[in-house]
């Protein structure tokens, strides 16, 4: 009797030890890594998207930033998360176009995140981010800030109302080479982290540049026009490795997949409201703008976007590239 009492307790302790060591075994982490170092404006997004996965995931799913490009160096991030090294990435889509070039789009889009989404757009790109990276791709958090042509000196205008840079140099990369080809302007590739000693030293007259973080670096010492309107806009995303992923359960993909499209519109938001606070910095140091207008400002536009597309196209093909356009362009 006694014996059958003690194996009782014994059993349901074995039980309830089991449960427990089963509950906690749910609980699943995920390594996350950022494009950029940590304390840029563009990760800003990413710290309170963390904190409400977490605090929704407590006991199911757990993110955990283990470092930016000095954790995985930005060449090797790609393999890294194709490959399930990390887990997670948040960072700028360009640092995948050697794999992917598709993903280019986001940077040659005028359209807000919400916006492709309802349209199709995420859901497209997550189609050939799966076949081309083993990749999901989860959120897309660029588009609240868009690039501008920052100058040291006023430009010169040309009889249609355009501006005339010829001559000039200008802080850019690849990307930027056939749209400042069509302003008269010399393409220099300059890492952000030299953008300051370039200005200084007049190795550039000035920077293709975004419309945030110009103060923050102090680039408004020497810059003191801006040539609207914009073009083009940030191309920051989110992925996650897709073999990982399809391990998570349907409680972990909900709660991070609800909480990415949330992440969306709040750094839309954000960010639209930082570069609203940068503008008017800028305009208290004395920065002043070369607004182009009518057919001057379609050309220059035009330029923009078509030397973006162009550019995809000859990566992916006219086909794909007429696809994507129709999703990311208004």
């Amino acid at each position: 009797m006694v014996f059958g009492k003690v194996a009782t307790v014994l059993a349901a302790t074995a039980i309830a030890a089991f449960m427990g060591s089963a509950s906690v075994a749910k609980e699943v982490t995920l390594k996350v890594v950022t494009g950029t170092p940590k304390n840029l404006i563009w990760n800003r997004p990413l710290w309170n998207f963390i904190d409400r996965v977490n605090e929704r995931g407590k006991g199911i799913v757990q993110l955990k930033y283990i470092g930016g490009p000095e954790v995985t160096p930005v060449p090797e991030q790609f393999r890294a998360v194709s490959t399930g090294i990390i887990d997670l990435h948040y960072g700028p889509n360009q640092y995948l176009q050697g794999q992917i070039p598709e993903s280019q789009a986001f940077n040659a889009s005028n359209r807000s995140a919400m916006d492709l989404r309802a349209a199709g757009a995420l859901a497209e790109i997550d189609s050939i981010y799966n076949a081309k990276g083993n990749m999901r791709f989860l959120g897309y958090f660029g588009s609240g800030y868009q690039f501008l042509i920052y100058l040291k000196d006023k430009p010169k205008r040309t009889a249609s109302g355009g501006v005339d840079l010829s001559g000039l140099k200008l802080r850019g990369t690849g990307t930027y080479k056939d749209f400042f080809d069509s302003l008269g302007a010399v393409t220099r590739t300059v890492q952000v982290a030299e953008v300051y000693t370039s200005l200084k030293r007049g190795n550039v007259d000035g920077i293709g540049w975004v419309t945030l973080a110009v103060t923050a670096l102090s680039l408004d010492e020497f810059l003191k026009y801006r040539i609207y309107p914009t073009y083009w806009q940030g191309d920051l995303g989110m992925t996650i490795n897709l073999d990982r992923w399809k391990s998570l359960s349907g409680e972990a993909r909900k709660i991070i997949e609800e909480e990415a499209i949330r992440a969306e519109a709040a750094a839309h938001a954000f960010f639209v409201e930082e570069a609203k606070k940068e503008t008017a910095k800028l305009v208290k140091a004395g920065m002043k703008d070369i607004v182009l207008e009518g057919a001057a400002a379609k050309a220059y536009l035009d330029s923009a976007y078509g030397s973006r597309w162009a550019e995809i196209a000859a990566k992916v093909g006219d086909d794909t590239a007429g696809k994507l356009r129709g999703l990311f362009l208004k």
